[in-house]
């Protein structure tokens, strides 16, 4: 599948450019002069550490690395041109890949920002309660992909990584838990990392200044989650499982549905990003670490 994702050698390029478009723009080229700046932060790093300098000790301004490359004849600054990416090479994008199938009317494509076609959706398609017309579905790139049968069932990266480690040997199976519900995922991961998190916030402020000791901070807070632990918040995340489970079930027999988990739908109107376990339950996992290492 991967082939039809990318403009290869032998491709006319972006059905929207005219001949002489797609020949100017099928390689990167470049714009203007090139111009000197100053090297990033990040830059003077990777230099430094590229000559043999260890930058993992401490943690340093700007000005101090400047020196260290000075000290070490290491060019601080660079010069670069404005480059043009051309399209040979790059990802063709839904609303190429859409009219390679047919599924685009070119006559309403004059560029990818000016059309009538759009990713989820403009204004106009979408009724008063927010949802796509039905009508004008046939213009919103996203829900056409997701009728092409080879997207609909093709695997992410982490299935891909767990069917080359299964072998014939064994099996690895991923399941995915709905998003920003972090007390259903990963069989109470969350509970894990939010019990790491309180230890880590109790250390004093020293045990986590230098690059050194906050890795080792963190090693040692991750280390104090048993398998005690993990079986208790196993166990919670398991909980809150049956009980959406349960309420699913009510609402599909059309019952009306019982609020066994009233603090979950007060959470959900509190947060509305991510959240995390320490969060909205740091009552049990305070009481699960008293329990079971004795800290509070």
């Amino acid at each position: 599948m991967e082939s039809c994702l990318y403009f290869v050698e032998g491709n006319n390029g972006p059905f929207w450019m005219t001949l002489a478009q797609q020949a100017e723009t099928k390689h990167d080229r470049q714009l203007g002069t090139a111009k000197t700046r100053n090297k990033l932060k990040i830059e003077l790093l990777k230099d430094l550490r590229e000559s043999g300098y260890d930058t993992t000790r401490q943690r340093f301004l700007k000005e101090e690395l400047l020196a260290l490359c000075e000290q070490r004849n290491l060019p601080v600054t660079i010069e670069e041109a404005e480059v043009k990416d051309g399209w040979l090479e790059r990802p063709k994008g839904m609303l190429q890949i859409l009219w390679e199938r047919g599924w685009i009317d070119s006559t309403k494509v004059v560029s990818p920002r000016s059309m009538r076609y759009s990713k989820d959706g403009k204004k106009e398609d979408l009724g008063e309660d927010g949802k796509l017309k039905d009508e004008n579905r046939q213009f919103v790139l996203s829900h056409l992909l997701q009728q092409c049968k080879d997207f609909k069932e093709e695997m992410s990266d982490l299935e891909h990584l767990a069917k080359e480690l299964g072998g014939c040997d064994a099996t690895i199976c991923i399941v995915f838990t709905p998003k920003y519900h972090c007390e259903l995922a990963g069989e109470g991961i969350e509970y894990c990392w939010g019990a790491a998190k309180r230890m880590y916030r109790k250390l004093p402020l020293k045990q986590k200044k230098s690059w050194d000791s906050f890795r080792k901070s963190v090693v040692a807070c991750i280390s104090m989650v048993n398998i005690e632990m993990c079986r208790r918040f196993s166990g919670k995340a398991r909980g809150y499982m049956l009980g959406y489970r349960h309420q699913a079930l009510e609402a599909e027999d059309g019952r009306e549905e019982v609020k066994s988990f009233e603090r979950n739908e007060k959470m959900q109107k509190i947060y509305r990003s991510h959240r995390d376990a320490l969060t909205f339950d740091g009552d049990f996992i305070s009481q699960v670490m008293r329990e079971c290492i004795i800290v509070d």
